[in-house]
């Protein structure tokens, strides 16, 4: 794989003129087969993203890890399509190790646009939601973070290159446990 700076068009509707490296956009480039069968491309960083660093909790918030995660309401991905009617998901790993596949929509539209994934069991109500009280301890505080994205190919479409530009991921989230200023440090 290669990556290079690239520089959207001074005509571009959106984000005309910025570089690509400098907005933190990856652009990927898959060769599917041209075989007639199902084909997906898994893209994901060479190493695991750890979700805390040493003696800094929040040392990579914003690199791919969320803290403090209860209920996913929704996921946003915001892409660059070459009209491919390739599917797009995201994925995400939970504190637990637990791996969650977010399928989002088909790359099958030109220009950038923003996909969006709602969570047909989001309880906007707080009254009506079932409420529990879980020690956290022996569990860390909870989080998710991004371990790749999943580009699917089906079998009837024509394979060789697809290209798309990802742009940033968004989650909209409740707090698992409220954020208060503690007397004591437990560190």
């Amino acid at each position: 794989s290669v990556t290079r700076e690239a520089e959207v068009s001074a005509q571009a509707r959106d984000f005309n003129g910025e570089t690509m490296a400098g907005r933190m956009v990856m652009g990927v480039r898959v060769r599917f087969p041209e075989s007639a069968y199902n084909a997906f491309a898994r893209i994901q960083p060479p190493f695991d993203i750890p979700a805390f660093g040493e003696g800094n909790a929040t040392q990579f918030h914003g690199f791919g890890v969320i803290e403090n995660v209860g209920i996913i309401k929704e996921v946003e991905a915001t892409l660059y399509g070459g009209n491919f009617p390739h599917g797009f998901s995201v994925v995400l790993v939970d504190a637990n190790g637990v791996e969650r596949e977010i399928f989002m929509d088909n790359l099958q539209f030109d220009g950038w646009r923003t996909l969006r994934w709602r969570n047909p069991n989001y309880i906007a109500d707080v009254r009506h939601r079932e409420l529990s009280k879980l020690p956290l301890y022996p569990s860390s505080n909870p989080f998710v973070k991004l371990a790749g994205f999943i580009i699917y190919r089906s079998g009837q479409e024509i394979g060789g290159d697809a290209l798309t530009y990802i742009r940033d991921v968004k989650v909209t989230y409740d707090t698992a446990t409220p954020v208060t200023e503690r007397d004591i440090n437990d560190d």
